[in-house]
């Protein structure tokens, strides 16, 4: 039901590097897609945060945002900035008006040692849908689950308690 596709940030550094990354995506995804047990969700990882997690700047997502809406990308999985963020899903930069378009998430800390307080974000607030952090120690975990009728992930907090829950139809 699902095809992962992880990305290796580091050698997406450079214009040629992030070139060679999205042609290589779309090829792969394309080919997936055309395939007579194609996937039904396509989630991409990367290491980078896609929102950055301090004041909401389309960090990694203004770099993929075409290629992400032209591939069809259901949900898009990142790092970095150890502050749960999530978006609506999103097609050229907005909400999708159908929800059919790329969910980013970017993962909390798992270990207790990292993680950033929150503040007030400036930019993409009509898009980003969830912000959690417990500070400078966070730790959190993402449940994620393929159904035929459903994608859904789940936030929870160090003590298991449920935080956010997202479906991706």
């Amino acid at each position: 039901e699902v095809m992962f596709v992880m990305l290796n940030s580091e050698d997406m550094r450079t214009a040629e590097g992030f070139e060679a990354a999205r042609s290589w995506l779309e090829k792969v995804v394309t080919d997936a897609r055309n395939s007579a047990d194609a996937p039904r969700y396509v989630v991409v990882c990367e290491h980078y945060q896609w929102f950055d997690g301090v004041n909401g700047n389309d960090s990694q997502y203004a770099r993929w945002r075409d290629t992400f809406d032209r591939l069809g990308i259901d949900l898009a999985l990142a790092g970095n900035n150890h502050i749960y963020v999530r978006s609506g899903a999103l097609y050229d930069g907005k909400l999708a008006a159908d929800e059919k378009g790329t969910v980013c998430v970017q993962t909390p800390s798992s270990d207790n040692d990292r993680g950033q307080a929150a503040r007030e974000w400036t930019l993409n607030r009509d898009i980003i849908k969830k912000i959690w952090t417990e500070g400078v120690n966070t730790m959190g975990a993402i449940h994620l689950n393929a159904t035929p009728k459903a994608l859904t992930l789940t936030l929870y907090d160090r003590h298991g308690a449920a935080i956010d829950h997202l479906q991706v139809p």
